[in-house]
């Protein structure tokens, strides 16, 4: 796995028009979350981008490597979305 592309300070709708609709990507976005108790902080999502119109030796080998990823950026919460859901709010 190699790092494709870094944004910063990029809209959910702007992020989702970046990615691929051919090929398969992980995205870790960290956003900030204010805290009724008056406390910020930055989690971490990983977004599991996998578009119908994938290669199937694609889709394979990132559906298989899914869990290493997210142990490896140590995140808890996985969002799954494909293609279909591209005019869907990812949030």
């Amino acid at each position: 796995m190699e790092e494709v592309e870094q944004f910063d300070n990029i809209s959910i709708e702007d992020l989702a028009e970046e990615l691929p609709e051919a090929s398969p990507r992980y995205v870790v976005l960290s956003y900030e979350l204010k805290h009724d108790d008056g406390r910020t902080s930055f989690p971490l999502v990983l977004i599991n981008w996998t578009p119908l119109g994938s290669e199937t030796g694609l889709m394979t080998l990132h559906a298989g490597s899914l869990i290493a990823f997210q142990n490896t950026v140590d995140v808890s919460k996985v969002c799954k979305r494909s293609h279909r859901y591209r005019n869907d709010s990812l949030t």
